[in-house]
């Protein structure tokens, strides 16, 4: 246990409203990515597009500018310096002299993005692999009220106007251009300064194998939520184009059923009764599981990749992956982690999509899919978990450090700073504040709080194995209702850890870790 400071948190809710005006770009292109130091003023294609799709309800401007912003920024060449290829959707977008950051911090960037293609003044990389289904997928979403949207046209880099359905195409294209001999979505990396992994657990030890070994990032890898993603919105696709292009529809129907079927074939651990977060390859090519217990699967439910599974199979994968993240070792007072916390100790740093953080957008998702599946107790756990750590830590974080023991750190602030006595916790970086789908999140999940109980649908008979699986998960998980009074504050959360987030140290420890993995890549490409 951390040594304590005299203090407790105070409940400081943002208003997600004012959060979100400021990460309006006033101009059109969507939103930022943030009102942070980091990616103040930048657009991210991933993120731009879950946000708007969260918000899509209440307010779809926000879509429609993301769509045709991206659109217009999506890839027409080949570069091996920025991964560009044609129809691929961005990964970021930043204007240098609009950046608002530390002089040093910004010329240390600006040097960076010039190894990716970019310039002094602005720069575009696509190190993103699932931007381009989300893409297609917030397109079919907004089309359902707005079909006119397929219609509208975009002028891109290299001077051609398009429709947004062409666009559309180009992007089902290049998924289908990466549909490996295995029958799933496998991207490799070109640029091998770029990230080492391109899906939204980016860092680069986002994905380990359970003795802590780096995924071969020497070959294309597949990962599970691409996978998802990548079969609904191809069958989206299919769905959206006019009928001229019905042998394009019918390629892509048949590529989302592969790619949906080897998914659920290849990443299934029956061992564990889990869902592998990725598959890479060894050193002969040969295909293997990534058997750490990740927090990937959640994102499952939020998909059709179980629709058209019989009720019995459908019900032993769903409950597989509620009981483990409504597991000790995933569920925390904030929401759940990124990994399993039995593997806390594997990499000797606080990783930024590890076992002691949790992120409001991986729970969110998982919530929205709890949902989907008539689990809607259980979402309501979720989305108070996140609502309480966005109003007692006083801003819409991406993440939260989570001690082993469940201890959140709130004030992260006063964490940053090297307190006498502080328990030293090495980390890769502190959580960007006024990230925009942790806003888009928080806004909504006020908003359903503020509207009234719709009342349950009816449980069909085949579907009562939900209602029981949901009744027993809550029955051993901690109750988490929104915090409103100071009194209930200070019962449940009495002090504050004494933590020091060292990133000077957690930086050395994670170079020293992934240091033989990029050199590796760097002999392969040589």
């Amino acid at each position: 246990m951390a040594k304590q400071l005299n203090k407790h948190p105070a409940i400081n809710p943002p208003s997600t409203l004012a959060s979100l005006r400021r990460l309006d770009t006033t101009d059109g292109r969507g939103l930022f990515t943030s009102n942070g130091e980091n990616f103040n003023n930048a657009i991210f294609g991933r993120d731009s597009l879950i946000a708007s799709s969260e918000l899509l309800s209440w307010d779809p401007r926000i879509a429609h500018e993301v769509i045709l912003t991206l659109a217009a920024l999506q890839g027409t060449k080949d570069s091996r310096q920025s991964d560009e290829e044609p129809g691929r959707i961005h990964h970021e977008n930043r204007e240098f002299k609009t950046w608002q950051a530390r002089p040093l911090k910004k010329a240390a960037v600006e040097a960076m993005f010039s190894l990716w293609g970019g310039n002094f003044q602005e720069a575009t990389t696509y190190f993103s692999i699932d931007a381009t289904p989300r893409f297609i997928l917030l397109i079919d979403d907004y089309a359902k009220d707005h079909p006119d949207i397929l219609n509208e046209k975009v002028r891109r880099a290299d001077g051609q106007e398009i429709t947004v359905e062409q666009s559309m195409v180009d992007a089902a294209d290049w998924i289908t251009s990466h549909v490996a001999q295995s029958g799933l979505v496998e991207v490799g990396r070109h640029n091998p300064t770029g990230l080492m992994h391109q899906t939204w657990k980016d860092s680069p030890t986002g994905y380990i194998h359970e003795n802590g070994d780096m995924a071969n990032i020497t070959q294309p890898i597949a990962y599970l939520n691409v996978q998802t993603i990548a079969a609904d919105s191809l069958s989206a696709a299919a769905g959206l184009v006019s009928a001229d292009r019905r042998n394009e529809a019918i390629s892509w129907q048949t590529a989302s059923k592969s790619i949906t079927d080897n998914t659920i074939k290849k990443f299934w651990m029956e061992d564990k009764q889990f869902f592998a977060a990725a598959i890479d390859k060894d050193d002969h090519g040969r295909e293997r599981q990534l058997r750490t217990i990740q927090s990937d699967a959640g994102w499952m439910l939020n998909s059709n990749i179980f629709e058209n599974l019989p009720s019995d199979e459908r019900a032993k994968y769903i409950s597989a992956i509620v009981q483990e993240l409504f597991s000790s070792d995933f569920l925390t007072d904030v929401g759940i982690r990124s990994r399993s916390v039995q593997y806390a100790d594997t990499l000797n740093v606080a990783d930024y999509h590890g076992s002691l953080v949790s992120w409001p957008i991986d729970s969110y998702i998982f919530a929205q899919g709890l949902r989907r599946q008539g689990l809607a107790r259980l979402a309501q756990q979720l989305e108070s978990r996140v609502l309480n750590a966005v109003n007692m830590s006083g801003d819409n974080y991406e993440f939260y450090y989570v001690q082993p023991d469940g201890e959140v750190i709130l004030d992260l602030a006063s964490a940053k700073l090297n307190h006498a006595g502080a328990t030293d916790l090495p980390t890769q970086m502190s959580p960007e504040a006024g990230i925009a789908w942790t806003v888009a999140a928080t806004f909504m999940i006020k908003l359903r709080n503020g509207q009234a109980a719709s009342d349950q649908p009816e449980v069909l008979e085949s579907d009562k194995w939900a209602s029981k699986l949901e009744d027993g998960v809550l029955a051993h998980i901690k109750n988490v209702a929104p915090i409103k009074t100071i009194a209930q504050l200070e019962h449940d959360y009495p002090q504050q850890p004494n933590v020091y987030l060292d990133i000077k140290r957690g930086s050395k420890n994670t170079v020293a870790k992934i240091g033989p993995a990029i050199l590796k890549q760097y002999l392969h490409n040589k």
